[in-house]
């Protein structure tokens, strides 16, 4: 998306928030193999990709949805027990020279989509002006 001669990079990070009333920090990270982002105390936050080419965000999608796959028990019982789990989209938007000049195009497959839908997630996309690779505080 970026155009020629533009210094604004097409950076992109995916995250995933976890909250819930008893599971544990610990717990979601193990179960996860994640570390945290960050040391909120009522959320669990880790950056699952992050990267600087537009042309490379499909296959970041494709690791998130292998991710959600490949942990499908653990999203069912903590969803089943009130937990809520939240992805979020962070992109870089660039600041454009003319007015009408797009500055910002998502496009998302349905396998993806369908994953999120069928795993029960909340989505958030987030549009930053400069580097999308700083953390996205939880909610």
């Amino acid at each position: 998306m970026n155009r020629v001669g533009s210094t604004c990079k097409d950076s992109y990070s995916i995250d995933v928030v976890l909250r819930h009333q008893s599971v544990t920090r610990e717990a979601i990270s193990e179960a996860l193999l994640l570390e945290p982002n960050t040391s909120q105390t009522k959320a669990f936050y880790a950056r699952l990709v992050e990267g600087n080419k537009s042309t490379e965000y499909e296959v970041a999608l494709r690791k998130v949805v292998l991710f959600i796959q490949s942990h499908v028990t653990f999203w069912k019982e903590f969803i089943g027990s009130g937990g809520e789990v939240e992805l979020v989209l962070n992109h870089t938007i660039c600041a454009m020279d003319e007015v009408g000049d797009k500055c910002f195009e998502l496009e998302l497959y349905p396998e993806f989509l369908e994953q999120i839908y069928s795993s029960g997630f909340a989505l958030r996309i987030q549009g930053w002006q400069g580097d999308s690779q700083q953390e996205s505080a939880p909610k």
